[in-house]
C-alpha cells in the first residue's frame, strides 16, 4: 500500500485519491441508473419476427405451386423405393413392397379390393367385373405372379429378372393412368 502511495504522490495524484479507503460493509452505497440498450437492438425481435414471416409465406407459396400428386406417380414413386432391396440381392422383399405398391395403386385409382386379397382371387373378380380396366392387362398378371414366386415359394429370381418383373409393374402403372376410371389422390 505505501508503495501505491508513493508512485501516486510521484505521479502528482491528490492526496484525497490517495487516501481512499474501501467502503465499509454495512455501509449503503447508492445504486447504479439502468444501462443503455443500444439502438440496434431495440429492432432485433422485429427483424426476428419478419424473418419468420418470410419463411412461413415461402413455405406456403411453395405447397401452393406444387402439383398434386397423381395416384400413379405416387405409385410409381413406390415402386422406386422398394428397387434398392432388388439391387441388394434381396428379392422377397422388393417382391413385396412392389406388389404393395401396384396392390395399393389398383385399390386407389379403380375401387377394387386387391391389397388384402390372393392374387388369383383379384384377377378374377377384375376379369368377371363387365367394363373393367384391368381385364386386358396382361402385364398385371404377369406381375403379381412373379411378385408371388418371390414371397412365397422362395424362389431367388436375379436382378435381371427382378429388372423386368419392376419394368412390368412400371408398364402397367403407366398404362393405366389415363383410364377413366381412376380417381384423385387425396
Amino acid at each position: 500500500m505505501t508503495a501505491l502511495i508513493l508512485c501516486a504522490a510521484l505521479l502528482g495524484a491528490p492526496a484525497a485519491q490517495q487516501q481512499k479507503s474501501p467502503p465499509a460493509a454495512d455501509e449503503l452505497r447508492d445504486i447504479r441508473g439502468p444501462l443503455p440498450i443500444p439502438t440496434w437492438l431495440r429492432f432485433l425481435p422485429w427483424a426476428g419476427g419478419a424473418a419468420a414471416a418470410g419463411v412461413i409465406a415461402a413455405l406456403a407459396l411453395r405447397r401452393k405451386q406444387r402439383k398434386p400428386e397423381t395416384l400413379a406417380e405416387r405409385a410409381l414413386c413406390r415402386l422406386a423405393e422398394a428397387w434398392p432391396m432388388a439391387e441388394a440381392g434381396h428379392p422377397r422383399e422388393y417382391a413385396l413392397g412392389a406388389s404393395d405398391a401396384v396392390r395399393w395403386y389398383i385399390e386407389d385409382a379403380f375401387a377394387l379390393r386387391a391389397a388384402h386379397r390372393t392374387t388369383e382371387e383379384f384377377l378374377a373378380d377384375a376379369a368377371a367385373q363387365p367394363g373393367s380396366p384391368l381385364a386386358g392387362q396382361p402385364e398385371l398378371s404377369k406381375f403379381l405372379q412373379a411378385c408371388d414366386l418371390a414371397k412365397f415359394a422362395r424362389s431367388a429370381p436375379g436382378t435381371s429378372e427382378l429388372a423386368a418383373v419392376h419394368e412390368l409393374a412400371r408398364g402397367f402403372v403407366l398404362a393405366t393412368k389415363s383410364l377413366p376410371a381412376q380417381r384423385s389422390a387425396t
